[in-house]
């Protein structure tokens, strides 16, 4: 867990229903958010009116830290609350003082930037070498380690995602997505329905990680 959690008895609060939108415009600069609980999704409406989702953020993550490298966040950037979430913020200059005093936490956002540009290579290089199927597969593996809770069958992931948020995170299509799920459930090699999904220690996907 990030070590915000330390301070929140020193931070602002808000809860945010699914389906809540956080438009960053408006906190443009102001503030770093820590979500305590949920999911989120961090995206933007590119020039042809169609969404791209950047990255998720799980429980315990951080988001518009960013701002404390002297970079402006996109105006356009929103966060939409994608379950039921919890979302602790606090300004930046609180932030810059709290990373002076401790160490640690200083460490640890600089680690969490640091897996966040990794995460957006090793996701541009799939772009490029892998096909949608190779790409898809990846992504639910790599779903699976970050936001699966393991079982004494393989891991289970809650279905917090629709199949358009998959392919705007594999760039693919709707269409495609939904018959590759089909596709990975009859060959067994994963289990979902509207709330979960699964994939089983014996599946393929659960080994798709060697190249990671």
């Amino acid at each position: 867990m990030i070590k915000f959690f330390s301070f929140e008895d020193r931070m602002l609060v808000r809860v945010m229903k699914k389906n809540t939108i956080l438009h960053f415009a408006e906190m443009q600069d102001k503030y770093v958010y820590l979500l305590k609980e949920g999911c989120i999704k961090i995206a933007v409406v590119n020039e042809n009116g169609k969404e791209v989702i950047k990255y998720l953020i799980k429980s315990g993550g951080i988001f518009g830290e960013i701002s404390l490298l002297g970079i402006k966040e996109s105006s356009q950037d929103y966060a939409v609350a994608l379950d039921d979430s919890v979302v602790y913020f606090a300004g930046i200059q609180q932030i810059e003082q709290w990373m002076l005093e401790y160490p640690d936490l200083r460490s640890v956002i600089r680690q969490n930037l640091g897996q966040r540009i990794k995460n957006a290579e090793d996701r541009f290089l799939s772009m490029i070498f892998k096909d949608a199927n190779a790409r898809i597969c990846r992504f639910l593996n790599d779903l699976a380690l970050e936001f699966g809770k393991p079982t004494d069958q393989g891991y289970e992931i809650k279905n917090f995602l629709t199949h358009d948020d998959i392919a705007k995170l594999t760039d693919t299509s709707r269409q495609t997505v939904s018959r590759i799920l089909n596709q990975l459930r009859d060959q067994k090699l994963i289990g979902y329905n509207t709330e979960t999904i699964q994939i089983p220690f014996s599946s393929t996907l659960s080994h798709n990680n060697s190249g990671k």
